[in-house]
């Protein structure tokens, strides 16, 4: 396989936030080749713009927007001029880095620009990994239209899409010829390392009564009507998240207040990506808590392979669609039928040959396994492209 350069268009910062998918493809890229991970450029930068190595072949830079936005929005529009001196600035620092003709990776963001051209890439690739013009139960009809502009604009330029979902992928085949299914993986190395749990994860051992627990952010997908129910009903289970906020609506911060009023439940906040397998080590049943809306049957939940790496039963809500996985995950209707499903597992004796194949299941679906599988993709078409030329 041959070795490139990567110009990576990142939907969040390197740092500061627990892996997701586009940090995790990023990072096994790394290893063979040299990655620049271009995060959404800010309005406020108290150094200069540099280059920071972040490990292995990885190399992230944050950039400035010179004009604040919120400043001049409804005045004049001059956020052109902002886009225009971040192109020219990465522009320059590709060129000090020496990476010619790279693949352009891009994650959909309504913060970044278009990048398309800039810096003679030999391959545009696009990795989806949620259906960004589906509502999302707090967004503006601007914000809508503004995501199906840049949707048309990116889908028009890429030469290679990637879907997480079966669901995504039919949507993007709509309006391109070559897209590809491409789930997710999972880190095997932070299951595979044994760390010492932080003070907030060791005091849930202290904690009398099953755990019953979701890993992931916590936002409108989640149905916290349901788990104040479960809380509600069942007071002898203990209600655990763990996640980073992320509500943007009335409705849902007062039903995730709601739910913290009870006091089997427990929410924890965003833990580090090495504490993860720490916090599901702690659990005793899995959940999948969706709500059974137009964006989670889009989307791939990135915990059901960690979930499956931890080798602990999985308990879902019913989506509209099957899971990934589905053969080692339960689906509710109801929540009454949530509780009888969750009741029955906690009242079974757990299976060693189901966990070690749940473990196995995660260890053949890992990020460099995954990331080969694109690789491969990526180089036929390099190879279409160079014959094609000739």
């Amino acid at each position: 396989m041959s070795r490139h350069g990567i110009i990576f268009i990142a939907a969040e910062p390197w740092d500061g936030s627990v892996w997701r998918r586009r940090h995790h493809v990023a990072w096994s890229l790394a290893r063979e080749h040299r990655v620049l991970f271009i995060e959404p450029p800010v309005e406020r930068l108290s150094k200069p713009a540099s280059v920071k190595h972040q490990g292995r072949n990885l190399y992230s830079i944050s950039v400035k927007k010179w004009f604040p936005d919120r400043f001049f929005r409804n005045k004049i529009n001059i956020s052109w001029i902002n886009a225009e001196l971040v192109r020219s600035e990465l522009k320059k620092i590709a060129k000090e880095m020496e990476i010619k003709s790279p693949l352009l990776w891009i994650y959909f963001c309504a913060q970044q620009y278009d990048y398309f051209n800039l810096f003679n890439e030999k391959l545009i690739i696009s990795d989806w990994h949620d259906m960004f013009t589906a509502n999302f139960g707090w967004t503006s009809d601007e914000y809508e239209r503004n995501n199906f502009v840049r949707e048309k604009k990116i889908i028009k330029s890429a030469d290679v899409i990637f879907g997480v979902s079966e669901k995504i992928c039919e949507h993007l085949k709509e309006k391109h010829r070559k897209v590809y299914f491409m789930p997710h993986g999972v880190n095997n190395e932070i299951f595979d390392t044994k760390r010492e749990a932080d003070s907030s994860i060791e005091a849930l051992k202290n904690i009398k009564g099953p755990k019953i627990g979701y890993l992931g952010a916590i936002q409108y997908k989640i149905d916290f009507e349901l788990l104040s129910y479960v809380a509600w009903k069942c007071k002898d289970w203990n209600i655990v998240l763990a996640g980073r906020k992320a509500i943007n609506n009335d409705v849902d911060n007062s039903a995730f207040k709601k739910l913290l009023e009870h006091d089997n439940a427990i929410y924890l906040g965003e833990i580090a990506k090495e504490q993860i397998p720490n916090f599901l080590k702690t659990l005793d049943i899995c959940t999948l808590p969706f709500k059974k809306v137009k964006w989670t049957q889009y989307f791939s939940p990135l915990k059901v392979l960690e979930y499956l790496a931890s080798g602990k039963s999985i308990v879902a809500m019913d989506r509209g669609i099957d899971y990934e996985y589905s053969k080692y995950i339960c689906v509710a209707k109801t929540a009454d039928e949530f509780i009888r499903i969750t009741e029955s597992l906690l009242k079974q004796k757990e299976d060693r040959s189901v966990v070690e194949e749940r473990k196995r299941i995660a260890k053949n679906n890992s990020w460099d396994q995954r990331v080969n599988q694109m690789m491969e993709i990526i180089e036929k078409e390099l190879l279409i492209n160079k014959q094609d030329v000739q």
